[in-house]
């Protein structure tokens, strides 16, 4: 046999060689990058953040729904994951119930669950509609009891004077998430829960929904009141 017979014979040889040496390298190279995007994985901007840095974000976004002036049904859409990834709701949602959530079976703790965050986005969502030269500022960070932190803020007004806005945290699976907000003195988790229990031992659980549905509905109203003149969250 020739050379060039020989090189014929064993080029397919050769070429399939090249192309299991390539696979290989190129598994070798896939795994090597699937390692490195999962040590360099970009986390979401408020993990490992601080309870200052949660209210921050949550302040910013409300600054920002008031500048753009969308629609309710928008704000609510843009709002609501927010508000789950700062607050911690199913908390609050059992706080506000205080013990009668012990009376609740699984399903209308769901329920209550459910309509709750409804309302409390509805809320932010109607509160924060219109923007008039309003700012948030950070005032302090202070160490609570139980773990928790206090944050002190303020939004100021271009005429009137400004609201104090303090938020109590809490960590939960390692991020500071809101269980409070206490608007110039009053605690909202104060008020809702002296109200629904009280709606719960006169006329029961039925009516509470009821009444916690109506107020979704009445926040739909573009006339429904602002932030910036009411206080009370419901």
């Amino acid at each position: 046999m020739d050379k060039l017979s020989e090189a014929l014979v064993t080029m397919p040889i050769l070429m399939w060689f090249l192309r299991l040496l390539l696979s290989w390298q190129t598994r070798r190279i896939m795994k090597a990058l699937a390692i490195l995007l999962a040590f360099s994985v970009v986390t979401p901007a408020f993990a490992g953040a601080s309870a200052g840095d949660t209210v921050r974000r949550l302040q910013a976004a409300l600054l920002q729904s008031m500048r753009e002036a969308n629609t309710y049904p928008q704000r609510v859409a843009k709002l609501a994951p927010l508000i789950r990834q700062t607050h911690d709701m199913p908390r609050i949602a059992r706080i506000t119930l205080g013990r009668h959530w012990r009376s609740l079976n699984a399903t209308q703790r769901k329920r209550f669950d459910e309509v709750f965050f409804r309302l409390s986005v509805s809320v932010y969502a109607s509160r924060f509609k219109s923007w008039d030269g309003e700012r948030f500022v950070v005032d302090a960070e202070k160490p609570s009891r139980h773990g928790r932190m206090l944050v002190k803020t303020r939004l100021l007004r271009r005429n009137g004077k400004p609201v104090h806005l303090d938020y109590l945290l809490r960590k939960k699976n390692g991020r500071w998430r809101i269980i409070n907000v206490i608007a110039n003195g009053v605690s909202d988790l104060a008020l809702k829960r002296a109200d629904y229990s009280y709606e719960i031992r006169q006329h029961g659980f039925e009516a509470l929904i009821s009444r916690l549905k109506s107020k979704i509905a009445l926040r739909r109203n573009p006339h429904s009141d602002s932030f910036v003149s009411d206080h009370n969250h419901a």
